[in-house]
């Protein structure tokens, strides 16, 4: 199990919170590049709604396939983006001009590479 190589005792729920590094060297070897919604559901039952799976929020459509490594990346890599991001803004926010738009470039970048990530799941 993913969680399980990765030392998470809580599963996979928080996976947006796992360090970029830790990702990539313990979780993503163990993650399918897909998976049919009925694999899904049939390896992570939930007795009161069979088709919304361990998410209530969300639904599980036995035929679908899901793009489960894109989606997992992404939700790490967005939030390292995010935190990344906010830090260059706050350490340029009383630099020189220079060093600001030096440091929007970053952002720039950071941001393609963000929606790079979303397209690889279908979305963007």
């Amino acid at each position: 199990e993913p969680a399980a190589a990765a030392g998470l005792s809580e599963g996979l729920g928080g996976i947006a919170a796992v360090p970029l590094a830790t990702f990539e060297r313990r979780i993503k070897p163990h993650l399918p590049r897909a998976m049919l919604g009925k694999d899904f559901l049939a390896k992570f039952p939930d007795d009161d709604d069979p088709v919304a799976g361990v998410d209530p929020l969300s639904r599980v459509v036995p035929e679908v396939e899901y793009p489960v490594l894109d989606a997992m990346e992404f939700a790490v890599q967005s939030t390292f983006f995010a935190r990344l991001i906010h830090s260059l803004l706050e350490g340029c926010a009383f630099a020189d001009k220079p060093q600001q738009e030096a440091a929007l470039r970053q952002v720039g970048q950071l941001m393609l590479m963000a929606h790079h990530s979303y397209a690889k799941m279908g979305l963007g």
